[in-house]
């Protein structure tokens, strides 16, 4: 059963890691089975290596490979590749000069904004850059916040804009259209 769970750590969400670490701290501290204590604490173990390997692997890349890394691992859902694109198709104007960005009006009536949010929620593990507190000391935000590495949002003009490390990961993905040079 420990061999499955190790498994598939790699590809579980920042939500299901965090649970996943908490059972495992409960198991410790509360079983008296020794067996459950050491299948538990390997788990941990594995986990913290993971996470320390794939830390130092995001320290080094630009915030494009990043975002490609985090999509890679957990690739994105046909709902959210529809919110990329609505972002995408909904655009209002470019940005002046600057070459494959754009913008969209926030407004009610666009929920695209929470499944970005969301999106980036579920991937924060992996999109954080090496300045940003660990993902699961970060306290609960709203789901804008979530997709700063993938938006630039201006609350005074009410504008969102798709950074241009993100169009280029999305590119490559395969998810958007390569932006017109």
């Amino acid at each position: 059963m420990c061999e499955k769970i190790i498994g598939r750590i790699p590809s579980l969400t920042a939500e299901e890691r965090l649970q996943l670490r908490h059972n495992c701290l409960r198991a410790t501290a509360r079983s008296a089975d020794s067996l459950v204590v050491q299948e538990a604490k390997r788990v941990l173990a594995e986990l913290d290596a993971l996470e320390q390997r794939e830390a130092r692997v995001l320290a080094r890349l630009p915030a494009s490979r990043r975002i490609e890394y985090a999509f890679r691992r957990l690739p994105a859902s046909d709902n959210e590749r529809r919110a990329i694109r609505l972002l995408l198709e909904r655009s209002a104007a470019e940005r002046p000069g600057a070459v494959g960005q754009r913008q969209i009006a926030l407004t009610g009536e666009d929920a695209w904004h929470r499944h970005i949010g969301e999106m980036c929620r579920t991937r924060r593990h992996l999109l954080r850059s090496a300045e940003q507190p660990r993902w699961d000391e970060q306290p609960a935000v709203d789901p804008a916040a979530w997709a700063a590495p993938l938006l630039e949002i201006d609350t005074d003009e009410g504008k969102v804009r798709l950074r241009p490390e993100a169009m280029a990961a999305f590119s490559s993905l395969g998810y958007v259209e390569a932006p017109a040079a």
